[in-house]
């Protein structure tokens, strides 16, 4: 694993695993540890998802190290679209870890899970504590905030989640035209116009924009 000769690590594990019979629960809960960071470096995702949960099924791990094992399940459940098992088990994992250290991109990822439940609310929420971890946000988690809001309803966060993106990146075409539509369906007609104006102000914006 260290040499990352992965498709050799399978095969020793493997064979490992053929005699685990005689392995106490720490032993195998190891074993199946490894085997599912080996199935998930030669990219066999649902390999590596039965060998963490039956890792964690031994319960025999210290705290430190199931809290690892829950997090690398809970972005492979999200990454196979088992987002109902994803949420679950990080919500679990921010819940034992004590809410501290969350990585910006693990709730990007948590909130996607709930943007494909439809669960616009607490998608939306994870998406605005990944922007608030960060000094420069990714465009995609902006955009995946306004449309968090925009399929909840709320345009007018919308529209300030897009406002922060034609701050942060003003040569990105697309938040502004995202901005003046939204300004548009909240029928704010003026600000939608003086978007469209400003993005024209830097070269971003075409005649047929603005008829």
């Amino acid at each position: 694993m260290e040499k990352n000769q992965y498709k050799e690590a399978v095969q020793r594990l493997e064979a490992l695993d053929v005699r685990s019979d005689a392995f106490n629960n720490y032993e195998k809960a190891v074993l199946h540890q490894n085997l599912g960071y080996a199935y998930a470096s030669v990219n066999d995702y649902p390999k590596a998802v039965e060998a963490f949960e039956e890792c964690l099924s031994f319960k025999a791990l210290p705290k430190e190290t199931t809290l690892a094992v829950m997090q690398n399940l809970g972005q492979l459940y999200v990454a196979t679209e088992q987002y109902d098992k994803g949420i679950a088990i990080l919500e679990a994992w921010i819940n034992q870890s004590g809410g501290k250290d969350i990585s910006p991109h693990l709730r990007v990822l948590l909130g996607d899970a709930y943007l494909n439940k439809a669960d616009y609310a607490k998608a939306a929420v994870q998406f605005k504590q990944a922007i608030a971890g960060v000094v420069r946000p990714e465009k995609s988690w902006i955009q995946l905030l306004a449309a968090a809001y925009q399929q909840w309803g709320n345009d007018a966060e919308a529209a300030e989640a897009l406002q922060q993106g034609v701050t942060l990146y003003p040569d990105e075409k697309s938040f502004w035209q995202q901005l003046a539509m939204t300004y548009r369906q909240m029928h704010d007609d003026g600000k939608a116009a003086a978007t469209l104006a400003l993005s024209c102000d830097v070269g971003l914006c075409e005649s047929k924009d603005i008829a």
